[in-house]
């Protein structure tokens, strides 16, 4: 189950000053019944941190507890929770390093394939997001692991604006010192 923000805030109509006070209620809760937390429970309560952009107020204890209930657990989490849950660790700069073996793993994409078709476009959008997310932010990061997307679409060039961006290249080269920092297929 994914955890919209707006739903969060409809729950607290005229409360939205409340609701850091509420989070690190919620983030205490998890560091002490972590152990007893259902699936779904450990799942909304983990993302709603990066859904609403809100670190947790005892945080290295929250992201320890956090990585140990989804390494051990991460077979019974649905593949979609897992890579929404990994995707919203990423909103705070939690680089979930440790699960990128788990989730480009064979089995567990043969899991992502086995969803119904929505979930699996869902899951394979944010996979492809945690995947260049991971890639761009975190310098130990092995990946990219997912192919490189080949649908390009060509984009018509207008000649105009070709034969103006010739006619601007020298001059703009002199202006900036050399040429090859310069560039008109940008």
């Amino acid at each position: 189950a994914v955890v919209s923000t707006q739903s969060t805030w409809e729950l607290l109509p005229g409360h939205a000053n409340q609701v850091p006070t509420i989070l690190e209620g919620v983030g205490q809760y998890f560091i002490e019944h972590h152990q007893s937390l259902t699936i779904p429970q450990v799942t909304i309560i983990t993302g709603i941190f990066g859904e609403l952009d809100f670190q947790p107020a005892d945080g290295f204890r929250f992201w320890e507890l956090a990585e140990t209930v989804l390494d051990v657990k991460f077979n019974q989490f649905p593949p979609v929770d897992i890579i929404n849950l990994l995707v919203s660790f990423l909103y705070l700069e939690k680089f979930p390093i440790n699960f990128t073996r788990k989730i480009f793993n064979p089995f567990f994409l043969d899991r992502l394939h086995s969803q119904p078709n929505d979930l699996v476009s869902i899951s394979r959008q944010q996979l492809k997001l945690f995947d260049t997310t991971m890639k761009l932010e975190s310098r130990g990061y092995e990946g990219p692991f997912l192919p490189k997307d080949t649908n390009y679409r060509h984009i018509h060039k207008d000649s105009r604006v070709m034969r103006t961006a010739n006619k601007l290249l020298d001059p703009l080269a002199d202006v900036v010192g050399d040429i090859t920092r310069l560039g008109k297929s940008v």
